[in-house]
């Protein structure tokens, strides 16, 4: 059997209710969208596809402290979450590698 207990820590600390909370703050932040076009505000502008944290409005007018955040600026510290996304994942993917291959040296 899996020795469960030597599971990698990232694994431990992974809060999957974090990502599932910011999936719906960005839904609900899209509904809100939804309307302001339907107003013809905000028609066109760039959207988030996927929660990327708080500091990241859905779109670029729309900020939590309430000062306009430009296009080029938003699409940067989109990028820059993205960017972000990929390392912790290829970390994340050594990390596991890493707990694999001495499960199955350990089990040789």
């Amino acid at each position: 059997d899996p020795d469960y207990d030597s599971v990698p820590s990232i694994l431990e600390n992974n809060n999957n209710m974090h990502w599932v909370d910011g999936e719906q703050k960005l839904k609900r932040e899209l509904e809100i969208l939804a309307q302001r076009q339907r107003d013809g505000i905000d028609v066109g502008v760039p959207v988030l596809t996927r929660w990327l944290g708080d500091d990241i409005p859905a779109w670029p007018t729309r900020h939590a402290d309430h000062r306009r955040m430009t296009e080029a600026e938003w699409t940067k510290r989109v990028e820059e979450a993205y960017a972000q996304m990929r390392r912790d994942e290829a970390a994340w993917r050594a990390e596991m590698t890493r707990y694999l291959e001495s499960e199955v040296a350990a089990a040789g």
